[in-house]
């Protein structure tokens, strides 16, 4: 064996060495190796090995080991082979930080220039990038970035400064998201916009000359996503957006910008995508999309809408006639709009025949009407059903036999479905994915989903009466659950949550009500067998400190908690918050609370955007509250008060 040979068998997968023997150097041909060429090899192959275990143990824990120091003098392998041993590391590794430092490591062997072009292409380019270190290294080397796409939806260090030197850097970026921060003003974002002129994706949240002359800055636009902002001081100045005619999907947060989008004229042959979510305070001034708007968004779009979503608009069955202008129609979100009926949908569902999404919640419809819009809809895979007069039995049926595809079922504002409806519904669909349920459910009910369902991956039961007999079910046949919401007073116990857990491995969210059945017991189940745990929701007084703190050395990927006992003080959840930096909404309802824990937790914490901390033992004052807010940037509620309006 030659020492080519030799390097190659060493690095062809460095993350499992194919020399895995100690002794097998010692084989190696005499003639091939001298005395120092077998130690600068031995040397090799220890880096390596080190190296690869570090990576590893980062990749896997989340945080970070030291890497080894590289030897003073290393076998070069051929380029082709130290390529794959970057494309290796690069597989490895999901934290932008951790391959920063494998690439000063690796430099070693390979040219910096090569590492930092491959540490910026896939994965790392669909990251959602946190921290000072991921903003200061994409200022640094944002040229490598090849088909970049950028979420710093997370990242709340980022500000006008930093924004605008990586513009400058990476002026081919095509999809970019920003963050719900103060740390970023109108004035800074228009400003880098300016250097991004390839731009094709904007998520933004901002106020006022954000956007100001966008066509112009980014005449390339095709998908534009403004969402709520903290104080909205009023409409967006988006007075050149008719000019922006590549443009496919719009999401506008506020009617009067919808409404002022709608009338504004131009045409957009390409746009198929609108999606308004009206706020509390555009309901409440009157300020409602009407018949006319609706009129002028499909005039505007040419015919060629697919999925439009205008929740609470003020329209008439005269606003749906005009959707029926557009026969591509897919997806159709008319939540709240109390003024349509029956005839109305009709209408849309007769010309619009691909539609498979359809949201219908809180809107008054018959029984018998019901069933004549569901026999117009055979292509549905998403239904949010209407108000309680029509879910009952004979509604069931029709949508059990005209919507065989239904893979989510949304029974939402209807409070009180008939029982027959609900048991249909749970038995008559074998491709269900997804149910939600804010009527009262009980453990048969679960059951039947359970055993008919195996495709299930969401469960959500607002309100009802569950036992163990529930988890069970589930544990035992929802294989593919991912999603479990179970709320009111539960009588579940450890078995139950060892059950459920034992049986859903793919489970990443657990929310629970009050279920003081649950003990610690139940924290080191889920801690040891689902440590990719994201969300978790427990209400019981049999969580005390020690389960809590044994259960946040185990999991470090939570991006959402809520918790309410009696018996966990405040050192527990700083040992959680601390291991879980990831955090985004965090609740805690407990009597041992103080101040200091508030402090703590933001502080190891800055991508928090829900801090709801209730304790009678809290103070709230200046210090507490200022040192909150400097600490999460990007936080719109704390203390259950809303910074957006």
């Amino acid at each position: 064996m030659s020492i080519l040979n030799y390097t190659h068998n060493i690095c062809t997968d460095p993350l499992r060495l194919m020399c895995e023997e100690e002794n097998e150097i010692e084989r190696l041909p005499g003639k091939a190796l001298d005395e120092k060429t077998r130690k600068i090899a031995a040397r090799n192959k220890s880096f390596l090995t080190q190296s690869h275990a570090a990576i590893q143990y980062s990749a896997k824990s989340g945080s970070s080991r030291a890497l080894p120091t590289p030897p003073d003098v290393l076998l070069q392998p051929p380029q082709e082979i130290l390529n794959i041993i970057l494309e290796k590391a690069v597989e490895s590794i999901k934290d932008f930080s951790v391959l920063n430092r494998v690439s000063k490591k690796l430099s070693a062997l390979i040219p910096r220039s090569l590492i930092l072009q491959k540490l910026f292409q896939a994965p790392i380019q669909e990251l959602n990038l946190t921290g000072k270190e991921a903003v200061k290294g994409l200022v640094r080397h944002g040229a490598y970035l090849l088909r970049p796409k950028l979420d710093f939806s997370l990242c709340c260090d980022l500000d006008d400064h930093h924004l605008e030197m990586l513009a400058k850097t990476c002026t081919h970026i095509a999809e970019l998201f920003l963050p719900c921060t103060r740390n970023l003003t109108p004035t800074g974002i228009n400003k880098a916009l300016r250097y991004l002129s390839k731009l094709q994706a904007l998520k933004v949240s901002s106020e006022g000359d954000a956007l100001k002359n966008l066509s112009t800055i980014c005449p390339e636009l095709q998908h534009l996503d403004i969402f709520e902002k903290i104080r909205h001081q009023g409409p967006y100045n988006l007075s050149d957006l008719d000019k922006l005619t590549h443009l496919q999907s719009i999401k506008l947060p506020y009617l009067e910008d919808l409404a002022a989008f709608a009338r504004r004229g131009g045409k957009y042959s390409g746009l198929q995508y609108i999606d308004f979510h009206q706020n509390r305070r555009t309901r409440k001034n009157g300020s409602r999309l009407r018949d006319l708007d609706v009129e002028a968004l499909v005039e505007l779009s040419q015919g060629h809408l697919k999925s439009i979503s205008i929740e609470w608009a003020a329209i008439s069955d005269c606003g749906l006639k005009a959707l029926s202008k557009c026969p591509q129609l897919e997806s159709l979100n008319i939540r709240c709009c109390q003024n349509v009926t029956n005839k109305g949908i009709e209408e849309v569902l007769k010309s619009c025949e691909k539609i498979k999404v359809l949201n219908l919640e809180a809107i008054e419809i018959s029984e018998n009407d019901f069933v004549a819009i569901i026999q117009r809809a055979s292509q549905l895979t998403s239904l949010a059903v209407p108000s309680p007069e029509a879910l009952k039995e004979q509604a069931g049926f029709a949508l059990s036999k005209c919507c065989p595809n239904l893979k989510a079922i949304n029974i939402g504002m209807a409070s009180m479905p008939n029982p027959s409806f609900v048991q249909i519904c749970v038995k008559g669909f074998p491709l269900l994915e997804s149910f939600y349920c804010m009527g009262d459910l009980e453990d048969q009910a679960i059951g039947l989903l359970a055993n008919h369902a195996p495709r299930l991956k969401s469960l959500i039961a607002v309100r009802g009466s569950f036992t163990n007999v529930s988890l069970f079910s589930l544990g035992m046949h929802s294989k593919q659950l991912e999603t479990l919401e179970l709320a009111n007073y539960l009588r579940v116990t450890d078995e139950g949550i060892k059950v459920l857990i034992q049986g859903c491995s793919k489970i990443k969210q657990i929310c629970l009500g009050r279920a003081d059945g649950v003990t610690d017991r139940s924290l080191a189940v889920i801690g040891d067998k689902r440590k990719n745990l994201e969300h978790l929701r427990l209400i019981s007084h049999g969580i005390t400190s020690r389960g809590i703190k044994d259960f946040a050395r185990q999991c470090h990927h939570l991006k959402s908690i809520d918790l309410k006992g009696d018996n966990f003080d405040e050192d527990s959840m700083i040992a959680l918050a601390k291991n879980n930096q990831k955090l985004i909404e965090l609740k805690i309802e407990s009597p041992n609370i103080t101040n200091r824990a508030l402090i703590e937790i933001s502080k190891n914490n800055p991508n928090l955007k829900q801090f709801n901390p209730i304790s009678k033992k809290m103070e709230m004052n200046a210090e507490t509250v200022t040192a909150v807010f400097n600490n999460c940037p990007g936080i719109i509620l704390v203390f259950n008060y809303s910074l957006i309006d």
